[in-house]
């Protein structure tokens, strides 16, 4: 399973809006930016850039967006 760490009001929003669109099974994680989730120890290994989005698959973690839009379409063609 797909899960997409996000925050509100980010670029996250497009691999969330692919994600329901290709009909994916996927769990979603809030990550508060503006309470400083995402330097928060747990957050940071998932990704260590600290930033968000992130995807978490079955072979690893994705973290830039072109890439997370890359394998969610490839993964659901």
């Amino acid at each position: 399973m797909l899960t997409l760490y996000y925050a509100k009001g980010s670029s996250a929003l497009a691999p969330h809006i692919l994600l329901e669109e290709v009909g994916a099974e996927y769990a979603v994680h809030e990550v508060p930016i503006a309470k400083g989730a995402n330097t928060e120890p747990a957050y940071l290994e998932i990704n260590p850039k600290a930033r968000v989005p992130a995807l978490m698959t079955p072979n690893g973690v994705i973290t830039e967006n072109p890439a997370i839009l890359t394998y969610i379409a490839a993964i659901h063609p």
